[in-house]
This record gives C-alpha cells, structure tokens and sequence, in this order.
C-alpha cells in the first residue's frame, strides 16, 4: 500500500511539474508574440491564396508557357494528331452575326463604341484569322496555339471556317431547353413560336448541303458550332441579376411585356 502511494504521489508531482513547466512557456511565448505576428515569416501560409477574379484579368496577366513556334501552323503541327475542325458559323431569324452590326445595335450595348461593322461575305474570314491567326481580337493565341500549349505539343488544329448560315428559327427557339427551372418548355415558348429546334440538326444540315456531304463529320474530326447571340451565363446573370434589382428595373428595351400603367405584369 505504501508503495502504490509513493507512486500515486509521484505522478501528482510529476503532472504538477508538468503545468508549471507548460505555463511557464506559454507565458514566455505570449509575451515573446511580436506586436506584427500576422505578418511574421515564420507564420506565412506555405501556399498563398494570391488570386484575381477572372473578370478583372488582362491580357497582361498572361503568361505564355509554349514556344511561339506552337502558336499557329505555319509553324509546327502536333507530335500526335493534328485535328480537321470545321468551325460552321450560324445565324437566326431574328439575330445575325453581331460583327456584321454597328456599334451599340444589340440592347446588350454590342458591338461596343468604335466597332466598324463586318461585311457579311468577309465573316468567314473575319473568323478563320479569330480563331487560326494571332491577332488583336483573340489576344494572340488561336485554337492550335491553346491545344499544343494544353497537349504539350502532341495535338494541334487546322481550322477550316464556313457559312455564316440562317436557321429555319429564331434565337429563342433553340435556346430554351425543357428541364430543371424551364420545365415545362411550352410555359416559357413566345405563342406561335416553336421552341423545340436543335441547333446542331439544322446548322449541320445547312453546313453538309452547302459542302454536298450526306451524313456524319464529312472528313473532319471535329465541328465547332459558333452562332448569333450571347452565352447562357451573360444573358441571364450579367445582364440579368447584376444588372437589376427587381423586375421593374427592368427597361422596356431588355423586357419583360408592360402592363397599360408601365408596370411589370405579376405573371
């Protein structure tokens, strides 16, 4: 019995050892804190969380990483495989190519000030050297450039640019799918309209008459779709939501329908 309390007041002793010994330096540490500890090197995040929202980046914040020779193909092809795209170029209705516009013609503000509109027959061009040639629109990179930088240098592209084509429909007619926050489609389709076209049935059907190719990608590897009109997420996030508050801050020139007072309608 004695021994078992010698050893019971040993460990008391010890872990009273302990607490001391270990206020004793957090004592000493805090007191030690330099007054600027937050900016202390030793207290840095390994890695720092140094970014910049894509919306404020410039083309100055670039950083090439592939030799210049991979920017376009007059200067090398992939190592692997070098693609055939077909860039078919489409129009609506009601919408054409905003490069043939002139400045501020879409309620949008696009083409912005300055902009010399595009003769419909030069398009095509216009497009071939967006895409295939560096220049001031595309910030000097073009497809091939970006796919040799992103294969290391194992795949490349040839573009090959055609149209611009109409489509049979309007913009609203191919762009208003029938699932999630739009289901039913029917509840969102203008009356009259028919709000179940598919873009890629009848832009290639435009695209393989004009080539005279029945079916399939005619020889190319690949088809790149580029129509009339503005992406999802700037239609309906920048120039929807950040824009306006509520619906009735919404112009008559963005919609929606007025009711006989200005007012927007409940429903």
């Amino acid at each position: 019995m004695r021994e078992k309390s010698r050893h019971r007041g040993a460990r008391r002793f010890a872990v009273l050892v302990l607490f001391a010994v270990t206020a004793s330096i957090a004592s000493s540490a805090s007191a030690e804190i330099p007054p600027d500890a937050a900016n202390h090197p030793l207290l840095q995040p390994i890695d720092a969380q140094n970014w910049v929202d894509q919306g404020e980046l410039t083309w100055d914040a670039y950083t090439q990483a592939r030799p210049d020779s991979w920017n376009d193909t007059t200067g090398s092809d992939g190592s692997v495989s070098q693609y055939r795209t077909a860039v078919i170029l489409l129009e609506f209705q009601d919408q054409p190519m905003l490069i043939t516009q002139p400045a501020g013609a879409h309620p949008f503000g696009n083409p912005q000030s300055g902009w010399e509109p595009v003769p419909r027959e030069d398009v095509a061009d216009w497009y071939y050297d967006y895409y295939a040639v560096p220049n001031q629109y595309n910030g000097g990179q073009t497809l091939h450039g970006y796919w040799m930088e992103d294969s290391h240098g194992q795949i490349g592209v040839d573009v090959e640019v055609f149209g611009p084509y109409t489509l049979p429909g309007k913009l609203h007619e191919y762009g208003i799918p029938d699932g999630g926050f739009n289901a039913p489609r029917e509840a969102y389709c203008p009356q009259g309209d028919s709000c179940t076209k598919n873009l890629r049935t009848d832009g290639g059907a435009l695209w393989r008459a004009d080539i005279g190719c029945p079916s399939g990608l005619c020889g190319f590897d690949n088809g790149f779709y580029v129509s009339a009109g503005h992406d999802e997420s700037s239609t309906w996030q920048e120039f929807g939501e950040m824009m306006f508050q509520t619906r009735d801050d919404i112009p008559d020139a963005f919609g929606p329908p007025r009711n006989p007072d200005g007012s927007a309608p409940l429903n």
